[in-house]
């Protein structure tokens, strides 16, 4: 891991900023682990969600009982209809959890620009 990374990762892990990871897929969820981690107390849920279960990822946005500092990873963020990209973007103006989201290709349009600058805070590129 370069010294550009681990910097990125204290970052992310400092913040409440929303993390895109691009890269493979294995690497994406070590990755954002490792921000869960280093952000505090192991007490708290560290969840992964793949947007191809976009019923998964429904019902996990609809719960009311969000653990203070909960992350959330959203594997795949790309394979999101427009509309659940819609709802998402909408839902992360009130979400309490870190939102991390990883794709394994360059997200372009027609990804939604709301959600991809919400997501694009800290972008770490994994190898």
């Amino acid at each position: 891991m370069t010294t550009e990374m681990r910097r990125d990762i204290q970052c992310a892990a400092d913040s409440t900023a929303g993390v895109l990871i691009t890269g493979p897929d294995g690497a994406a969820e070590s990755i954002a682990l490792e921000i869960h981690q280093s952000a505090g107390p192991q007490s708290r849920p560290f969840r992964v969600v793949d947007c191809q279960n976009e019923h998964q990822l429904a019902g996990i946005l609809e719960c009311a009982e969000v653990a203070d500092g909960e992350t959330l990873l959203l594997r795949q963020v790309e394979m999101l209809s427009p509309e659940l990209q819609a709802s998402l973007s909408m839902e992360l103006k009130y979400q309490r959890r870190k939102i991390v989201a990883s794709t394994t290709v360059h997200i372009q349009e027609p990804f939604n620009q709301a959600l991809f600058y919400q997501l694009n805070v800290v972008h770490i590129f994994a190898s």
